[in-house]
């Protein structure tokens, strides 16, 4: 019988993502729960983490190409992805198994404003969105954590 394709559970993008040697729990720094705002563009992130958890009903390894795309289509980092070796965890009271990916990218750029879509690409099979997020100009408040946006013509286009 032929594995299944496994199905996405969730995707997190933040600043950085840290694994505890203890206890294997992830440190999950700067969660983005909206648009990534930058100050003018191109803009480099010194540290641009995602992860993405996956779901397998029979332990199939999830393996094939994750690109992150700019939003004039421009390839910004393609990363091969082979978990054959590392099978999903699989406790006890489930009925299927959960894969977890890591990718810490550092000095990420960012070259233009706009919609950023995240592609994986199965061995076998077609490519597929799996993700987007939105880089938006504006100006962070250090101290008040807040986010004050500066119109740009993206956001306008946008409808924001």
């Amino acid at each position: 019988m032929p594995a299944k394709t496994p199905k996405l559970i969730d995707i997190i993008i933040c600043d950085d993502i840290r694994r505890e040697a203890n206890t294997n729990k992830l440190f999950i720094i700067g969660m983005y729960t909206g648009a990534v705002v930058v100050n003018s563009v191109p803009a480099k992130l010194p540290t641009f983490s995602i992860l993405i958890k996956w779901r397998t009903e029979d332990d199939s390894p999830v393996a094939g190409t994750l690109r992150i795309e700019s939003p004039s289509k421009k390839v910004l980092q393609s990363i091969d992805i082979d978990m054959s070796d590392a099978p999903g965890t699989k406790p006890d009271w489930a009925e299927d198994s959960h894969l977890a990916v890591i990718i810490n990218a550092h000095n990420f750029q960012l070259p233009e404003l706009g919609r950023y879509r995240l592609m994986f690409k199965p061995q076998k099979g077609r490519a597929r969105k799996l993700s987007t997020f939105i880089v938006i100009q504006g100006e962070v408040t250090p101290s008040l954590g807040k986010t004050r946006r500066t119109p740009t013509p993206a956001m306008n286009a946008l409808g924001r």
